[in-house]
């Protein structure tokens, strides 16, 4: 059971809401402090001005800078909506087994203690550098003859026979082995080493100490008798003796660390400063002091004792026979997200199964496995380790890389079976049902293996779910579900049920109470567990609405709630999980109770957020205020904007999918942004693929307007385009303010309703007016603002026609740089009159024929363009002659050019001129009072 607790806690080392309830039931003690989030910030206001936020006001006075009144600048408020609401296929049968069978409880013969990592380095290929660097040197009784003949034969003379002298080993040696959970791996190592040299140089001249560098008493470290058994040097409960002094008799003194080098190649800072303190009580040290370093690097100390040199213990590198003088880097993270995916999927993890899968897929040295091990990503448990399951990338290594080849896969788990043949059967069933979710069998007898593996932990759930279930069970499949392939939990058929069945006998105790925990797998499908939800709960619906103007949101009680957006429905008890959609995957981010927990979740425009109840998926969309809304704001009915039209304020509420459709679980969001509506109501307003339109009723006869948004572009021609005339010198033009700009020219039965005569040569309902002098045109729209008070119809200017026409383009028509007549109505198209108004396709912002067909009258009088960059031009005082633009049905393709401009004298009538309706300055100018008040009406929020 404590071997089953410990394994537990790892699991869950990424979750401390549901690691503090485990442990507690366990009977460890919980310190966890779980801060409760305050959602009770205010929405802000966003004005007309996309670039300036004034927020609520103030309850103390503003900041004073130099004697002056700073007001606060906050960044452009981001509003929230809901875009899909998905209901999901609930799953209401049991799973068959779960009243099955039980598991056999009784003890069975199993072990966690697996066998030991073999030798990085035989103790044999170390004692040349240990006798050299250790070792003292000590006279023989034979003669050196060859010092001899050289003093002789230089004339030298001789005070005593010169003895040949050798290396010998010391009297006494002092061995100090500091263990810390990052040297883990070499621990049989070490004590490999110190036990060989017990043997060769006898256990009485060994003094062999374990350090604890990480505590320390009266500016000392700990240290205790070195235990032969290097599987209980972390385990054992024996006290630490006392402060570790140096030695006095000055011996030798071998070091077996890694000196707290962690998994980067760089160094602790309290590892660093411990070591430090460390050698610097063996400055006057004067024996010899040389550490075996199995880590890539040492630290970087400012200065080394004299007596210390490191060298470093390695499968890859040769041992040499003398010790570096100063420390050395050969830090390579060569391999380690290889091994760290390799591993990626193994429920538990060894030293020795580390360095097994290292040396048989060729993963670099020995330093790798302590990089391993001491990695962020690894969590660490007292009978081994394993790879986070947060940390998705080394699962998705395993994915592309070994999960495609089945030779590596049955190499990589043939392993693990050999390594953990000893294990308790339930680590092999495991182990098994693991494998074979990754990769299904392939042969007769990995089948059968597989379904012994599945029966058993069919059993298991049985156990665990029926009351007769021992509490030890919970635990076990607690730390077995959060073993399993991430995306088993999106899948379906029994492996899929067994997962779910896993998770259902760990919380037994909590989901027939009707509550959910909220630590759920990535992938989990609440809606897989809607059987237990029969006969124990009800649906609760949980509004989401906004907590502040820059795309905060959260779960509320209640349906009148303020700044209410949208709905989720959940079960009484229910979880909600919360993610974001990034390239059209789920990607999970938490998971709350939203009884208990209200966090705040906040989203940047064009930013897909989603919340995942076990009854249906909400899609929500961070965005600016649209540049045609003249207000955006949240009150009891939801999520609206405003927009002025004919002197009255239009409203539309954002509406989701109403369509409520059956999601299995497994689709993606492909279309999600075509989800999702402003719903006008009575308003004439309406959005479509190209925008924002409004429709006007005349008579019998309806003409649609498209809004152009404000924007700036270089007007006129360069240079180099073929068919420039003089007169269309580039300037940058910026349009302060959006318009609104007819889809099509004034057709005829639009003009006859109103004028009561139609004067074209070409008749037809459908086709353009023309035959019509500028004057005519001023009397047209005199008549219709007289009809429609708030309209304030007029001509567009030169500078909106083009700036409409171009739609953004740079070339010289908006279809391209040259035209053909497919796309538009002039000479070479050879219909040798006017065709209806919308014969051929619109422009990319809906616009109907702007070049082509007929000339279109514009505001303003002719007049050459000026060199410096213009805001809201207006076109000169006076003049001869009125602008025309976009050609027309008898003039050839140079003529419907974007950029191509003509004058004609007002009084001036042709069969080739009509004209196309824009709303002035003065249908945005008087504002009614719904506008003027930012704070809204009682219950109002935005801008």
């Amino acid at each position: 059971m404590a071997a089953w607790g410990r394994l537990a806690l790892i699991t869950l080392a990424d979750h401390p809401r549901e690691l503090a309830d485990i442990a507690e039931r366990l009977g460890y003690v919980n310190n966890l402090e779980a801060l409760a989030p305050d959602i009770n910030e205010s929405i802000g206001e966003a004005t007309q001005d996309e670039g300036t936020i004034i927020p609520p006001r103030p309850k103390g006075p503003d900041e004073l800078q130099n004697g002056k009144i700073t007001p606060t600048v906050v960044p452009p408020a981001i509003f929230v909506h809901v875009i899909e609401r998905r209901f999901l296929e609930q799953n209401d049968t049991p799973p068959k087994y779960i009243d099955g069978p039980q598991l056999s409880l009784q003890a069975k013969p199993g072990t966690y203690q697996f066998s030991p990592p073999a030798e990085i380095m035989p103790l044999a290929k170390c004692l040349p550098l240990l006798i050299n660097e250790l070792g003292v040197k000590r006279q023989m009784r034979r003669v050196d003859t060859r010092r001899l003949t050289k003093t002789v034969a230089s004339g030298g003379t001789l005070k005593r026979i010169p003895k040949l002298s050798k290396q010998r080993w010391p009297s006494r040696l002092h061995v100090v082995i500091a263990t810390s959970i990052n040297n883990e791996p070499y621990w049989r190592d070490f004590a490999n080493i110190a036990a060989g040299l017990k043997k060769v140089l006898g256990s009485q001249i060994i003094d062999c100490v374990q350090l604890d560098i990480s505590h320390e008493v009266d500016d000392s470290v700990l240290c205790r008798p070195w235990l032969e058994a290097s599987e209980e040097l972390a385990a054992s409960g024996e006290s630490w003796s006392g402060p570790w002094q140096p030695p006095i008799d000055e011996a030798p003194i071998l070091l077996l660390s890694d000196l707290g080098v962690d998994a980067g190649g760089a160094v602790m800072t309290e590892s660093t400063y411990l070591w430090r303190k460390f050698f610097r009580r063996l400055n006057n040290y004067r024996g010899r002091i040389i550490c075996l370093n199995p880590a890539p690097n040492t630290p970087n100390f400012e200065a080394w004792p004299n007596s210390v040199a490191c060298v470093p213990i390695n499968d890859g590198r040769a041992m040499p026979r003398y010790a570096f003088n100063r420390g050395y880097d050969f830090t390579s993270n060569a391999g380690l997200e290889e091994l760290l995916g390799l591993l990626a999927y193994l429920p538990l993890i060894d030293v020795g199964l580390v360095r097994k899968v290292r040396r048989a897929f060729n993963l670099g040295s020995s330093d790798l496995e302590g990089l391993f091990w001491s990695h962020s990503h690894v969590q660490q448990g007292g009978i081994g380790c394993r790879v986070s399951r947060t940390a998705d990338e080394h699962q998705k290594y395993y994915d592309q890389y070994i999960r495609v080849d089945s030779c590596l896969h049955n190499k990589l788990w043939d392993l693990v079976e050999q390594h953990h043949f000893s294990a308790f059967e339930g680590l092999k069933k495991l182990e098994t049902f693991v494998r074979f979710s990754l990769v299904a069998p392939a042969s007769d007898a990995q089948w059968l293996q597989f379904d012994q593996a599945a029966n058993y932990l069919k059993q298991l759930v049985a156990t665990g779910w029926q009351s007769s279930g021992s509490p030890n069970v919970a635990p076990q499949c607690g730390t077995f579900y959060q073993c399993l392939p991430v995306d088993i939990w999106q899948a379906d058929g029994e492996v899929a049920d067994i997962a779910y069945g896993l998770f259902v006998a760990a919380h037994r105790q909590q989901l027939v109470q009707g509550e959910v925990p909220t630590v759920l797998p990535q992938g989990f499908r609440q809606e897989k567990l809607a059987w237990l939800a029969q006969g124990l709960s009800s649906k609760l619906n949980w509004t989401i609405a906004v907590s502040s103007a820059q795309g905060e949101f959260a779960i509320a009680a209640g349906q009148n709630v303020l700044g209410r957006i949208g709905e989720i429905i959940t079960t009484h008890g229910g979880v909600i999980e919360y993610g974001r959609v990034v390239n059209g995957e789920y990607q999970k981010q938490s998971t709350f109770n939203p009884a208990r927990d209200q966090p705040k979740i906040k989203v940047q425009p064009n930013e897909i957020a989603y919340f995942r109840s076990d009854c249906e998926l909400v899609t929500l969309e961070g965005f600016k205020r649209p540049q045609w809304a003249d207000r955006v704001g949240y009150d009891d009915t939801g999520l609206y904007c405003e927009k002025l039209w004919c002197g009255e304020v239009a409203r539309a509420y954002w509406q989701e999918y109403a369509g409520y459709g059956v999601d299995s679980g497994d689709s993606q969001p492909s279309d999600i942004r075509e989800i999702g509506y402003w719903d006008w109501q009575s308003a004439p307003l309406g959005e479509d693929s190209y925008g924002l339109f409004a429709d006007l009723e005349i008579d019998s006869h309806t003409y649609r307007f498209r809004w152009i948004n404000p924007g700036t572009f270089v007007m006129g021609s360069p240079k180099s385009e073929a068919g420039r005339e003089d007169g269309e010198n580039q300037h940058p033009v910026t349009l302060s303010e959006g318009f609104w700009l007819g889809e099509t020219v004034v057709s005829q039965s639009l003009w006859q309703s109103s004028m009561g005569n139609n004067p074209s040569r070409y008749e037809g309902e459908d086709k353009p007016v023309e035959r019509v002098i500028w004057d005519d045109c001023q009397q047209f729209i005199a008549q219709l603002n007289k009809q429609h008070p708030g309209l304030a119809a007029a001509l567009p200017t030169e500078a909106q026609w083009e700036y409409a026409c171009r739609a953004s383009t740079t070339s010289a028509y908006s279809a391209g740089e040259a035209i053909d007549a497919s796309q538009a109505n002039f000479d070479e198209s050879g219909v040798g009159e006017t065709c209806t108004v919308k014969n051929y396709a619109p422009n990319p912002w809906g616009l109907y024929q702007m070049p082509g067909n007929v000339w279109e009258w514009c505001e303003d009088w002719l007049g050459d363009y000026p060199l410096e960059p213009q805001v809201d031009p207006e076109g000169p005082t006076d003049g001869a002659l009125r602008v025309l633009r976009g050609g027309s049905w008898a003039y050839d393709a140079r003529h419907l050019r974007s950029a191509y401009r003509r004058g004609r004298r007002p009084d001036d009538r042709r069969n080739c001129v009509g004209l196309r309706l824009a709303l002035g300055q003065g249908a945005q100018g008087a504002e009614p009072s719904g506008l003027q008040d930012a704070s809204g009406s009682r219950g109002e929020q935005g801008r």
